[in-house]
């Protein structure tokens, strides 16, 4: 991905609700404008109700003992494998290896199946020891040294490579909802710029992508190495329109990219995808990361690598390039079909990020969500309001005390050093006489917008 195609995205979170490490409060969020009932409890784990039936969730995957005991199958990269074997599903062929390890046996079956190999942990995750292009022996020798005596890996595999790039397939019931394909980190050359240049640029460049900003590409160790093979170091000044991949393994939480590839993806990875969620007894919905040299032709080689129930939801919603794809709705809609949003409730939020607080304070350990106001002919009224340093924190307090007794809600936030916008969202009569307390303040107030605005039930200054 060059510079000019990281894709910007509006940030789907709120003051109020900050999605930096909680993308899966997207689900409950979704569930809430609904009008069904959640409840949130502390590491990420809530539950969702229609009345009728109560499902627990645990980040972006369900909850339970059955689900609990798949999620641990699924981390169990050899597990995987024999569940795919089971179930019929191409998987690249490997071999499982644990202590004591005898390194001669472990390098003469990477000799059998054939450089390059991959080596990897078998329960680590997010590409940590895994090296998935070992060219030859030597090499394979050393990383496995590396990763046993320095990592202290307790179980790993070996495997042939699969060329090509890995793509993520959310699949839920029988349908694939969304498909990513994931490159390792790269830049891409203008003729002018070194590499340490361009990383430095494309960092700047992921900034407007509420999920890539958080992934930068950082120079270490892997990076240094992977120059080094192409004859190239961090002053190497690249050719315009040439990529130079920085890193083996597309991992996006160390720098790599994701483009969205969902109405592209072919019949036969699709099949593939949905197979391998069939093939897990009591597994629903999850990602699949399938192997390929092309995601989008059907006769390319494909094979599942792994399995992954709590899936991110980060390259779906916010990809580097293409469309985004509203995950959340389709895994709601699975569970819960006869479910529809509320009116006017893509502007609400509930306050995730103080409910958050409460369970790291430890004052509460399971909490209802209040349901979602449902105004008729809601008003939405955004009003600048001048008040001095020292009246400042009395305007306040009067704004918070009176305005939610009208059934108003909203919030108050600083614009300027004297200068605060008070945004109001109820019936037009009880907004009307919001205005009239904003007024009774005795300072200047002008009108700022009638549109609507992100909003969570109650009013409050941010």
């Amino acid at each position: 991905m060059s510079l000019s195609q990281c894709q910007a995205w509006d940030d789907l979170g709120s003051n109020f609700f900050s999605l930096s490490n909680s993308l899966w409060a997207l689900i409950p969020l979704e569930a809430w404008r609904r009008g069904l009932r959640v409840q949130l409890q502390p590491h990420a784990r809530y539950s969702i109700s229609d009345g009728r039936k109560t499902l627990h969730f645990r980040q972006t995957r369900l909850a339970g003992a059955e689900q609990d005991a798949i999620a641990k199958i699924c981390d169990d990269k050899q597990a995987t494998k024999d569940l795919l074997v089971q179930s019929n599903v191409p998987t690249p062929r490997g071999r499982y290896f644990s202590p004591p390890f005898d390194r001669r046996v472990i390098l003469e079956y990477a000799e059998e199946i054939g450089f390059p190999v991959c080596l990897k942990p078998n329960s680590w995750a997010k590409a940590k020891g895994v090296f998935p292009k070992v060219s030859d022996a030597t090499t394979f020798q050393r990383l496995l040294d590396h990763l046993i005596d320095e990592l202290g890996c307790p179980e790993l595999l070996v495997e042939e490579h699969i060329p090509g790039s890995n793509v993520r397939v959310f699949v839920a019931g029988d349908r694939v909802i969304a498909a990513s394909s994931m490159s390792p980190a790269n830049v891409s050359g203008d003729g002018k710029s070194n590499i340490q240049e361009l990383i430095d640029n494309k960092n700047v460049a992921r900034k407007v992508n509420p999920h890539l900003g958080g992934c930068k590409i950082v120079v270490d160790e892997e990076v240094h190495e992977t120059l080094a093979t192409l004859g190239l170091d961090l002053k190497s000044v690249v050719q315009a329109g040439e990529t130079v991949f920085l890193r083996k393994s597309a991992n996006i939480s160390k720098g790599g990219d994701s483009t969205d590839v969902t109405d592209e993806l072919s019949p036969t990875i699709a099949k593939m995808a949905i197979d391998t969620i069939r093939g897990v007894q009591g597994l629903q919905h999850g990602g699949v990361d399938v192997l390929t040299l092309s995601p989008t032709d059907k006769s390319a080689v494909a094979m599942v690598n792994e399995i992954n129930p709590s899936a991110g939801l980060g390259p779906h919603v916010y990809p580097g390039s293409g469309k985004s794809i509203n995950v959340p709705v389709s895994i709601v809609d699975h569970y819960f079909p006869d479910s529809m949003p509320l009116e006017n409730s893509s502007n609400w939020y509930f306050a995730l990020s103080h409910l958050l607080r409460l369970f790291t304070s430890e004052t509460a350990i399971n909490i209802t969500v209040a349901p979602m106001p449902i105004i008729q002919n809601i008003s939405w009224r955004t009003v600048r309001l001048m008040v001095g340093e020292k009246q400042q924190a009395e305007a306040r307090r009067l704004l918070i005390s009176q305005i939610p007794k009208l059934g108003v809600h909203g919030h108050v936030t600083r614009y300027q050093k004297d200068h605060f916008d008070v945004c109001l969202a109820g019936t037009g009569k009880s907004v009307e006489e919001a205005l009239e307390i904003v007024n009774r303040l005795g300072h200047r107030v002008k009108p700022v917008t009638k549109k609507a605005f992100r909003v969570s039930p109650g009013f409050r200054a941010l």
